[in-house]
């Protein structure tokens, strides 16, 4: 058995405390089993499926929304409960809106099965409009208390601990990087202090996690964890890396920047210079090129020019990725990221309270993922047409207890054909085992009240506290032999009570299988691995179009709204295993990096204009076609079944390559001046070259990182 930090302990606890007593209040207190059964149901999902995590502002507003959209759902869902054609169709719209929405990830993510049960509890069980005061009146009490057991019985906050050790990491790697100024470079002990940093941030981050807050923060956390390893590798590989005083400056910006990361993780806001602190890397970083431009105008040798800027790639590459570990830790604490958009993260959130950049952000990601390539449409209408024809089964047949069909579909229901049948299974094997529990107990004591809620108490228990330590029978179990005794409370029926639960989940687990089958039935990390090898294939024809074709630029951004859209469907699905998920932050994070790249050069297009330049064009197309082939390699390695080739570039040869072109160009026109001419151009050539660098670096790590689909 494994609980970190005793999570399920906890939620478990809550639930065995909060469930019984409402359920008996309404029951025995009040005489109002629809009620009762409303408040129990009502309890268990908002404490045992939700259990949001974060702040306790934003986790009481998160459980305010969830109460009041599952309401109206209650109400929805009890007028149209004795249609069985409407209420199916409803459902289809119910749970394939909630699914999409979920995959926002966070909170919505953590919202989608409560919401789906208030509904389709509702709507499963026939009654008249009239019954919707008391179904009402359970759900909001449910609501009610859940919060507050949710807000001071045994809170824990799990994601200070990975805070604390990105801080913590911060703080060495800004250490460390700052060591680079000096003539030794970083001592053996800072290296040691950086890799243990590194290495307890990963152990950190690898522990499950409870939803807390869009999935903006989620992912900005992932990509920092990335950053700050990538910093860290850099650092520990500078051993007799000499200072120059170019580089000694931007080593003291990039351990500025750091230690800025590290006050905002410490701190829990956003930074008000936060801004200032990107724009002052990215600054520095191109400030280089232009201070040797300006060198070169002064009477300096080309060749001395290209000299100083490539004796400190280390110190300009850490400085990108200290600007976008600024951006990642101000989006995990706040949301929000640069507001003059220098740098373009790979997940941005909208500035809040802002309702425009709100509906701007939403209407993108409908966009994107409104085509069936979209791992969120396949697995919405998936949720959808499964609950729907769960729904439409359990009115039609009038089935006994019929929420339980549904309820069955969304529990074993997968991203693949294979996992909904492995699930369906071990549902049924779970109930099996929980029904032959529930009848020799019954058979045993018969309907003793006093037995039956201890049972209630400690199966609702182990129900909430099994899944995740134990196994998805153990929950199944546990849940079948609390519900058995739940029911048989409202309405004593014995051991008939389980049979009834068993047929349904039967009934419930076929359906899921079948849709499964017809409706997209691969796996989550199949369609991840296909949108992001359409991504890269799209960067690799973009960073062309940078250069080569300035006329014909390649679309990147719903390709890459698409990939993260897959990522955060992984995400929710190795919520128990999170380790696993460090290659693909990592490959989005490169990603982003290849895109930001794409976007400067189309704002540094007088490299198109080298007509006197003609060796310095030729090589910078040479060298354009390289990076798109690793690009284009790294994609071919994301969906292949073997161990797909593919040559990584050198940076050094690079910079070989494009060495002597870049200054023949600018020694021929060192003593030309003027914002449009040659030297103009040659300033360009500098940056373009020292961007291709850059992108060489990325598309290398972005080849070794990628696994292919033998891999894992």
């Amino acid at each position: 058995m494994h609980d970190p930090g005793l999570q399920s302990l906890r939620r478990a606890a809550r639930v065995a405390i909060v469930v019984p007593v409402l359920f008996a209040i309404f029951l025995n207190g009040f005489d109002n089993p629809v009620a009762a059964l409303f408040a129990g149901f009502g309890s268990f999902a908002f404490l045992g499926f939700a259990d949001f995590g974060g702040p306790p502002p934003a986790r009481a507003r998160a459980y305010g929304v969830l109460v009041g959209v599952g309401a109206v759902l209650v109400v929805v869902g009890t007028v149209v409960s004795n249609e069985a054609v409407i209420a199916a169709l409803v459902g289809v719209a119910v749970a394939a809106v909630a699914r999409f929405a979920g995959f926002f990830g966070g909170y919505y993510g953590a919202s989608v099965s409560p919401l789906i049960l208030a509904y389709v509890l509702a709507a499963t069980i026939p009654a008249p409009a009239d019954a919707i005061p008391d179904r009402l009146l359970g759900w909001l009490v449910a609501g009610a208390v859940s919060t507050v057991a949710a807000l001071v019985l045994w809170p824990r906050r799990e994601r200070l601990r990975i805070r604390e050790a990105a801080a913590e990491a911060a703080g060495v790697v800004a250490d460390a990087v700052a060591m680079l100024a000096t003539p030794d470079g970083p001592s053996p002990e800072a290296v040691t202090a950086v890799r243990d940093a590194v290495a307890k941030l990963g152990d950190a981050a690898s522990v499950p996690r409870r939803p807390a807050g869009p999935s903006a923060h989620d992912a900005a956390l992932a990509f920092l964890v990335d950053q700050l390893e990538r910093a860290a590798l850099l650092v520990s590989s500078a051993d007799g890396h000499a200072p120059t005083p170019t580089s000694t400056g931007l080593a003291r910006v990039g351990a500025d920047a750091f230690r800025a990361v590290e006050r905002t993780l410490r701190a829990s806001s956003r930074p008000a210079d936060l801004d200032a602190l990107v724009t002052s890397c990215i600054d520095a970083k191109h400030a280089v090129v232009q201070h040797a431009i300006a060198e070169l105008g002064g009477g300096g040798e080309p060749g001395g020019v290209l000299e100083e800027i490539d004796e400190c790639f280390v110190e300009r590459l850490i400085l990108v990725i200290a600007a976008a570990a600024l951006v990642n830790a101000s989006v995990v604490v706040s949301g929000r990221g640069p507001s003059d958009g220098t740098v373009s993260i790979p997940l941005e959130a909208p500035v809040p309270g802002d309702r425009r950049a709100v509906l701007t952000r939403l209407r993108e990601l409908v966009e994107s993922n409104a085509v069936s390539a979209s791992a969120w449409a396949q697995e919405s209408l998936r949720a959808g047409v499964a609950v729907g024809v769960a729904i439409f089964i359990a009115d039609e047949l009038r089935l006994d207890h019929g929420f339980w069909v549904a309820l069955g579909t969304l529990s074993v229901l997968r991203s693949n054909a294979f996992e909904t049948g492995r699930s369906a299974l071990m549902a049924a094997a779970g109930t099996a085992i929980g029904f032959a529990i529930s009848a020799a107990v019954l058979g045993l004591i018969g309907i003793d009240h006093d037995v039956l809620w201890v049972v209630v108490a400690v199966g609702f228990f182990l129900s909430a506290y099994t899944p995740q330590v134990v196994g998805f029978v153990a929950g199944q179990v546990c849940f079948t032999i609390a519900v058995v005794a739940m029911f048989n409370l409202i309405e004593p029926q014995g051991w008939q009570t389980g049979l009834v639960r068993f047929e349904n989940i039967l009934i419930g687990s076929g359906v899921s299988a079948v849709v499964a089958l017809f409706f997209w039935p691969r796996r989550a990390s199949v369609g991840l691995r296909k949108n992001l090898a359409e991504l890269y294939r799209r960067l690799a024809r973009g960073i062309a179009s940078g250069i080569v074709h300035p006329e014909s630029e390649e679309p990147v951004a719903a390709a890459e709204q698409r990939a993260h859209a897959s990522y955060v469907q992984y995400l929710s699905e190795t919520a128990r295993a999170p380790a696993g998920r460090r290659p693909w932050a990592s490959l989005l994070g490169d990603a982003a990096q290849v895109r930001f790249a794409i976007e400067t050069l189309q704002r540094h297009r007088g490299v198109t204009r080298f007509d006197a330049c003609g060796p310095t064009r030729t090589a910078f197309h040479e060298v354009v076609d390289e990076v798109a082939a690793v690009l284009d390699a790294t994609a071919t390695r994301l969906v292949a079944t073997d161990h797909a080739g593919g040559t990584a570039l050198d940076v050094g040869s690079v910079a070989a390559v494009t060495r002597d072109p870049v200054c023949a160009c600018l020694g021929r026109h060192a003593h030309e001046t003027g914002p449009d001419g040659p030297l103009a151009a040659g300033l360009d050539a500098a940056l373009v070259r020292d961007l291709l660098m850059d992108v060489t670096a990325v598309a290398d790590h972005a080849l070794a990182a990628a696994p292919t689909a033998r891999d894992g």
